[in-house]
């Protein structure tokens, strides 16, 4: 069967299910068997090498890096999982996907040892996968019952595989049950991989200049960059090159760095003939840079200028730009080469570093990402930038250089911190990681699928941040009347105390509800039993009426303070009371069988649902 099934395998087209059928068909007539049995055999062989094809597949992807998420590749990573994980169910298999990759890496690691150095990696994310997976099957009951309230549509299937990662053939054995029938394309997956080739393209950034400023600055001669020659000089002497709107400046020469690479413009004050005026932010358009001022001037192209940067602030940056290398280069060592900067932004006050990782990281992760960060400051490595060709760039530090991005220029201009990491930069950064002094992750959460955020404080904001923990601290401690030495301590204790008041609490409530049905009395009403009530709390509230409508034709009533709350039997319906409720003044309202209402007076209420049941 195989052998004809090979020969003729040439006619089948992928796209076209009717050349399977007929291929189906011409197999079993040259071997003289039953075309359902045929068909079910070769369907089962071809599962079983779609799962050997697979797991290779998988195994290749995560080793060379890739991050299951929502969008991009790493959208399409997953999808192979997924169809690799449901093919083996429709094997009625007992194998996990996590054991065929394992086996994969072990079979084909001589030839890619990038198998082997990500291993623990690779199976850690099928591992991971594949329990999101188990997890969709609960799911599957519940949407179908959605479904099955309308018709279902090509379109239908794939938001519903976007968003929750159920196959359509899982929905459509669970509509069968329920008596409906779905037609799933059989190009479905096709479908669902062409709108995920790519990530989404981002839209332009919104210009920080005025359009007319961009437009008048371009052409203008390039500003020399003495940020570049010395990251640590404070102050400068230029001349104007132009001035647009009285309120931008272009000068021939700056030290102020413009804002790029997550790090932002420099502030400052420029010293004119006419005196001196603020320098609010620091834009580059092409390789023009613009100072913005804080107010207008009059100042004429060639005169002479003085600048000075806010030092504090530049410096602040400069520290928390550089350890957000130290940061990036901790949690690649860490937690595998698969690592990548999806997002950076350095400022005086902190430093933010999003990176790609399939799960959020473990507390001891983090903590252990900022011990080796700062055993790297503490080692005072020296920082220093190279330039070189792209191609020698590439050729002796890979493509990692470009996790900012790739720069558009012949040449890239390269940080290196010494023994730790090489990356693209075009940045300002301390002279040794020394001057860091210090780094604390102050936060670690994870923004989007695949994608984890990394907030710090570095230098003297570390100490900052430590002076507002103790603050807190402080004044939890005096709340509890304790100092914060013995906050631990005291706390562990009000804890304790705290359990046994809510199971003494619970005690109350029991004793109170059991006090509330035992003797309150029903109001006949025709053949409605009415029960009015006053509890103390909300909780209460729903354990009483539970019990009074648990009864045939009951409707119960809690009064508490300005406010009522109505409940029924299920076969009492309160859509006459609540009709009646507003007619009478009473804001609120409710369906069925619950309504709540604002009142005056309870008496009056009490009476308009007296006679609404008459």
């Amino acid at each position: 069967m195989f052998k004809e099934a090979s020969r003729l395998a040439g006619k089948i087209d992928p796209d076209n299910p009717e050349t399977i059928k007929r291929h189906r068909e011409a197999v079993a007539k040259e071997i003289g068997e039953d075309v359902k049995m045929v068909d079910e055999e070769l369907t089962r062989a071809a599962r079983v090498f779609q799962l050997l094809d697979h797991s290779k597949t998988v195994a290749l992807m995560l080793g060379d890096g890739l991050v299951p998420s929502n969008s991009g590749e790493g959208y399409l990573g997953r999808l192979v999982m997924r169809r690799a994980m449901r093919v083996a169910k429709l094997l009625k298999s007992d194998i996990r996907f996590y054991e065929l990759v394992q086996e994969q890496v072990s079979f084909w690691g001589e030839d890619f040892p990038q198998l082997v150095k990500n291993k623990d990696y690779i199976l850690d994310v099928v591992e991971n996968e594949q329990i999101k997976f188990e997890e969709l099957y609960s799911k599957v009951p519940s949407i179908a019952s959605t479904l099955s309230k309308k018709g279902v549509s090509a379109d239908d299937l794939i938001q519903i595989y976007d968003s929750n990662g159920i196959p359509p053939d899982m929905l459509s054995e669970e509509l069968k049950n329920r008596g409906i029938e779905i037609q799933v394309p059989d190009n479905f997956y096709a479908l669902v991989a062409r709108r995920h080739q790519s990530a989404p393209i981002k839209g332009k950034e919104k210009a920080k200049l005025p359009a007319e400023v961009i437009k008048e600055v371009r052409g203008l001669q390039s500003t020399e960059k003495l940020y570049y020659q010395d990251q640590y000089q404070r102050e400068f002497e230029g001349r104007v090159i132009k001035v647009i709107k009285g309120k931008y400046v272009v000068l021939d020469r700056t030290t102020f760095y413009p804002e790029g690479g997550g790090q932002i413009g420099d502030k400052g004050t420029l010293y004119l003939p006419e005196g001196e005026v603020k320098v609010i932010d620091t834009q580059k358009v092409g390789d023009v840079i613009v100072h913005t001022l804080d107010r207008e001037i009059s100042a004429q192209e060639g005169t002479s200028v003085k600048g000075v940067i806010d030092w504090e602030s530049r410096f602040r940056t400069m520290r928390h730009h550089t350890v957000t290398h130290v940061i990036l280069a901790s949690a690649k060592k860490l937690l595998g080469e698969h690592v990548w900067q999806a997002g950076a932004e350095k400022t005086p006050e902190k430093g933010r570093l999003d990176i790609t990782h399939h799960k959020m990281l473990t507390v001891d992760q983090v903590r252990e990402i900022e011990a080796m960060s700062n055993h790297v400051i503490n080692d005072c490595r020296d920082v220093k930038a190279i330039h070189l060709s792209r191609t020698e760039a590439e050729t002796k530090y890979g493509d990692s250089i470009y996790e900012g991005g790739v720069p558009n220029t012949p040449t890239v201009r390269l940080l290196e911190i010494k023994g730790w990491d090489v990356e693209g930069c075009g940045g300002t950064h301390v002279r040794n990681t020394s001057e860091i002094g210090g780094v604390k992750i102050i936060k670690a959460e994870k923004i989007q699928d695949g994608v984890i955020r990394l907030e710090y404080v570095a230098g003297d904001r570390v100490s900052e941040y430590a002076d507002k923990l103790e603050e807190s601290l402080n004044k939890v401690a005096d709340m509890i009347e304790t100092t914060p030495e013995q906050l631990e301590g005291r706390m562990s204790r009000l804890i304790e105390e705290r359990a046994k008041l809510e199971t003494s609490l619970q005690e109350y409530r029991r004793m109170y509800i059991k006090e509330i049905t035992e003797k309150t009395e029903p109001e006949k009403i025709g053949d409605i039993n009415l029960y009015i009530f006053t509890p103390i709390d909300q909780e209460i509230t729903k354990d009483v009426m539970k019990y009074f409508t648990s009864r045939k034709r009951s409707v119960a009533l809690a009064i508490l303070g300005n406010r009522v709350e109505i409940a029924s039997s299920t076969d009492v319906d309160l859509q006459n009371v609540i009709s009646e409720l507003r007619k009478a003044g009473a804001k609120g309202g409710g369906k069925g069988t619950f309504a709540s209402f604002s009142i005056k007076e309870s008496g009056s209420v009490v009476d308009v649902i007296r006679k609404s049941f008459k």
